[in-house]
Parts: C-alpha cells; sequence; structure tokens
C-alpha cells in the first residue's frame, strides 16, 4: 500500500524535486514517511552506514533517529543539521500539513570536520567489533563526502526553498513555530537575568519597562516594540510570582495600554479595537501564559502600524528597508544593496535610517544578526563556528565581538 505522505502531495512532483536536489548537491537523499521509513532515494548509500549500525549498542536505530530529526525540525522551524550516532552529519526538513508530521526528507551522510576516529574507536571498545569491521569503517569513511559550514547552511537553505515550493501548508507552520520558541527564548534569556540582579529589581512593578514599551508602540518601531514587550514580560513573571491568574489581568491592562498609545498615534481606530478585543478574549479564555503572550507579540505590528501605514513614504521606506534586513541578514548585505533594492541613494537612507530606527544600518544589521544567534544558541546544538556563518558572521572573532557588545557576553559563555 503506498503512503498517505503521497495522497496530499504529488509523488511524480516529489521525485522531480529531489532528483534535482541530489544532481545539484551530490548528496545522498531519501524522501521518508513519518515513521522514518524510506519511500525514495537518490544517490548510493555510503557503506559506512550500514557497517556503523550494525555496531551501534542495542536498541539504537537510524530509523527512530531520522524521524526524532524530522520532529526536532519542526520545533526549530527550520532545517535540523545534527550528527548521527554514527558520527555522521545529516539535515532533515519535515514535511508538515495542518501541524501533522507526514514524512520528512533527509539529505546525507556527510563530514565537516574529517573522519571522526575518536567515535570509530569508541564504537570498537564498547561493541567488540572485530578488527577487520574497525578496517572497514576508518576505510569507507573515506568516501563520505566532506562539506564545510557555509557548504551545510547553503543545502540547508536550498532543500527549504525547493520543497516549500511544493508544500504550501508547511511554510506558515513552521515559521510560526520559529518565531514562537524565539519569542520563548527571549523571555526566558531576560527571567534568567533578572533573577541574577538584585531582587529590589523585579519585586516592584516595573512602570519604567511599560514606559519603554508604550514610547516604542508610539514611533512605530515593531522590533524596538518586541524586544521591550519580552523584557517587560520578563519582569511581570517575576513580580508577579508565575501567578497565571494574576498575569492574565497584567496583560489585558497591557493590550489596553498598548491600544489607546496606538490610535493615538493615528492607527485605525476599528482595527485596533477589534484587535484588542479578540486579545482579551483569548487571554480570558485560556490558561497557557506562553500562547497568550506570544499572541500579543506577534500582533505588536499591528499596535505599532500607525507610524509605517499612515505616515509619509519616508517612513514606509524605512520599513522595507528593515524588513529586507531581516529576512537577508544571514547573506553579506550592505547599506548600497538595499538602497539600490528601493531605488534610493546610500547617504539619504542612511540619513533617513539612522532618523526613524535611532541605529546606523550597520547597527541595526549587527543586532539583526546576534538575535538570529541567541536563538540558535539556546535551541540548536550548533557549533559556534556554524552559528557564526549561518547568522551572515564570515569570521568567528568578529561574530563574537559585535556578540559580545550587545550582549556582554562571549557567545560560548551566553549558551
Amino acid at each position: 500500500m503506498e503512503s498517505h505522505l503521497f495522497m496530499y502531495y504529488p509523488k511524480r512532483d516529489l521525485e522531480l524535486i529531489l532528483d534535482a536536489l541530489h544532481s545539484c548537491v551530490g548528496l545522498y537523499i531519501q524522501l521518508l514517511d513519518d515513521e522514518g521509513n524510506q519511500l525514495l532515494s537518490y544517490g548510493d548509500p555510503a557503506p559506512y552506514c550500514s557497517l556503523a549500525e550494525s555496531c551501534l549498542p542495542e536498541g539504537s536505530s537510524c530509523i527512530v533517529e531520522h524521524r526524532d530529526a524530522a520532529k526536532r525540525a519542526i520545533e526549530f522551524g527550520e532545517p535540523y543539521v545534527f550528527c548521527c550516532s554514527s558520527g555522521l552529519y545529516h539535515i532533515s526538513y519535515p514535511i508538515v500539513n495542518r501541524e501533522r508530521l507526514f514524512g520528512s526528507v533527509l539529505i546525507g551522510p556527510f563530514l565537516m570536520d574529517g573522519t571522526d576516529e575518536d567515535l570509530i574507536k569508541y564504537l570498537a571498545s564498547t561493541t567488540e567489533i572485530p578488527t577487520d569491521t574497525v578496517l572497514e569503517l576508518y576505510k569507507s569513511s573515506q568516501s563520505i563526502k566532506e562539506l564545510s559550514p557555509e557548504e551545510v547552511v547553503k543545502v540547508s537553505r536550498l532543500l527549504y526553498y525547493l520543497v516549500n515550493s511544493l508544500i504550501s501548508g508547511s511554510r506558515e507552520l513552521l515559521k510560526a513555530n520559529r518565531d514562537r520558541q524565539l519569542h520563548q527564548s527571549k523571555v526566558s534569556e531576560s527571567i534568567r537575568r533578572y533573577k541574577q540582579q538584585d531582587p529590589a529589581v523585579w519585586k516592584t512593578y516595573p512602570f519604567e519597562k511599560e514606559r519603554i514599551l508604550l514610547s516604542e508602540t508610539r514611533a512605530g518601531n515593531v522590533e524596538g516594540a518586541r524586544a521591550a514587550f519580552d523584557d517587560l514580560l520578563a519582569n511581570l513573571i517575576l513580580y508577579e510570582k508565575y501567578d497565571t491568574e494574576n498575569m492574565k489581568f497584567r496583560l489585558i491592562e497591557l493590550c489596553s495600554l498598548l491600544s489607546r498609545a496606538s490610535i493615538e498615534r493615528g492607527a485605525d481606530e476599528t482595527v485596533i479595537l477589534e484587535l484588542n478585543k479578540h486579545l482579551i478574549q483569548n487571554i480570558l479564555n485560556s490558561y497557557n501564559i506562553n500562547e497568550i503572550t506570544y499572541r500579543i507579540h506577534e500582533n505588536l505590528d499591528v499596535f505599532t502600524e500607525s507610524l509605517f501605514f499612515t505616515s509619509d513614504k519616508n517612513n514606509k521606506l524605512v520599513k522595507k528597508a528593515t524588513e529586507y534586513v531581516h529576512d537577508h541578514s544571514a547573506e553579506k548585505i550592505s547599506l548600497a544593496d538595499v538602497a539600490k533594492k528601493l531605488g534610493v541613494t546610500s547617504p539619504y537612507l542612511s540619513m533617513l535610517f539612522k532618523h526613524v530606527t535611532g541605529l546606523t544600518f550597520r547597527d541595526y544589521l549587527n543586532k539583526a544578526r546576534v538575535e538570529e544567534a541567541k536563538r540558535l544558541l539556546i535551541g540548536t546544538d550548533y557549533q559556534i563556528m556554524e552559528i557564526a556563518v549561518a547568522c551572515g558572521f564570515n569570521d568567528q572573532s568578529y561574530f563574537t565581538k559585535v556578540f559580545k557588545k550587545y550582549t556582554g557576553l562571549s557567545p560560548r559563555n551566553f549558551r
């Protein structure tokens, strides 16, 4: 019986996409079902894999690892790069529809740091592998393709765009999960920071942080408002001692304040009041604080729209520029690139950018890259060099310097 995956996604389309992907990257590619079983494959499997799997401890299974990797990819909202029990790297990307896992695409194996001799020695010492098998493992590992971290990032990106061209439902879910995880990680980070300070800091109501949030809202600074909200939320959680009912009352008050600030700045009164009503209903009917706060967080762009959507064309231009920065922060971009994209001169965009956001273009870009790096440091097991490359930093020492400038910690200490 053919997999239910093909009832939702045309088999022929998947075959063409994966065959083209294999031709481009030259790596073994598998289409797996929701249990990790192979449905389609392109290229030749690595002999090392079958040898190494036969040497794994009892209970270990490549099928289970591949299925679990797809689930992890859903949590992260992006292709998941992982090192399996056999010491080889893979990239997993889930095929999702309405929050249900139907299967995944698996690319690999490949190496990133050469052959891990220590792992082969470990397998030999713990499972009593015959000497002949050890020699075969060494020999077969030499034929496995090695990729640099930069190449892994590019392959992951290619996988993401190719599969998403077919699977319309996955992209929205994965983006929402990625944004939700980032929001929660920022709040957790702030809570941890506050706990290390004098308790007097968070044992009084954070009026000043509330004022900053309202100020950012009135200014139409979407990213600033989101950052201020996450910081205020962490303080409120500690102030209310994690009491859900009290937090709900605080959030209702906050929604009312945000709606008034937005209307005063010129936002559409009907839109804002309807949004406020909807958010308050969600707060009253829910007992999951994380879900409630994320809903407010993701709707802050509506509260702050009064600057960018009702003001002059210059502010709309800066909004487009900031959106472009966030969409392309992992790439090598410059002020000149963005100015050319928007059809204006670099000096003019530089002046406008500083006036509206309060930051230079370079500072804004670096802050965007650091925010993404913080998410990857908290939510993944990627090496710091890999994270630096994935966030647009080609030099790890420069990445560390910039990261420390905005967080006060090195990437390693932050993790």
